[in-house]
């Protein structure tokens, strides 16, 4: 894929001497995140082909320490996206479209009910060692509308570095006495364009703690 190329200065104390030296940014980086990256707007992303994206879905969170969010390139790869991870296996899903409804108006019933929904998900995932599947679908569901400590705490959920142990989950662990199964992890799913996720998602989701993962179908 077509990388954007920058330079910048490092420089280096030696002895008395102030060193400095060309650094090429493209491969320092590379050489952390993988190939195939892009830095644009807020989200660094990978692009890769369908039969790669599992693969780098397991990169991404496990040697990244981010969360997978996982878009299509065309029409065709985001019916494709959309279809592998409602039927994969080893996956819980949940179609987070159906909470839109209930993440607007401040109305706390409803937030409760869309907490219990993905707090019910979120530990059937942990306990299985499955991925917790958050599908969006062409929707924008405000995650952050339904953060309860003791159903769905957001920033320990929504975070691939959350430790794997049921002591980092104090407040559901007290109510609901959870196992966390080391294969335990987090990805969401969006049927919207490439151009559009930080649009629309950037409420929706903290951004920050997730890597795009733009999929083609060859």
């Amino acid at each position: 894929p077509e990388r954007r190329r920058e330079g910048g200065l490092h420089s280096a104390m030696l002895g008395d001497h102030l060193a400095c030296r060309q650094v090429d940014l493209e491969e320092y980086i590379s050489s952390i995140v993988g190939k195939g990256w892009e830095a644009e707007g807020r989200l660094p992303r990978t692009r890769v082909i369908m039969a790669d994206m599992p693969a780098e879905a397991e990169r991404v969170f496990n040697e990244l320490g981010l969360i997978p969010l996982i878009c299509g390139k065309d029409e065709d790869a985001r019916s494709g996206v959309g279809t592998y991870w409602n039927y994969a296996g080893g996956v819980t899903v949940v179609d987070t479209k159906a909470l839109v409804i209930k993440s607007i108006g401040n109305d706390p019933m409803k937030a409760a009910e869309g907490s219990e929904i993905l707090g019910a998900a979120t530990r059937a995932a942990m306990e299985h060692g499955n991925w917790l599947v958050l599908h969006m679908q062409n929707g924008a569901c405000n995650l952050m509308a339904f953060d309860d400590n003791e159903e769905f705490p957001v920033e320990l959920v929504l975070d691939a570095k959350t430790e794997k142990d049921p002591k980092a989950y104090p407040d559901v662990e007290s109510k609901h006495d959870i196992v966390v199964h080391e294969d335990y992890k987090v990805l969401a799913v969006t049927l919207f364009e490439e151009s559009e996720v930080e649009e629309f998602l950037g409420y929706a989701l903290p951004l920050a703690k997730f890597h795009l993962v733009v999929v083609a179908t060859n």
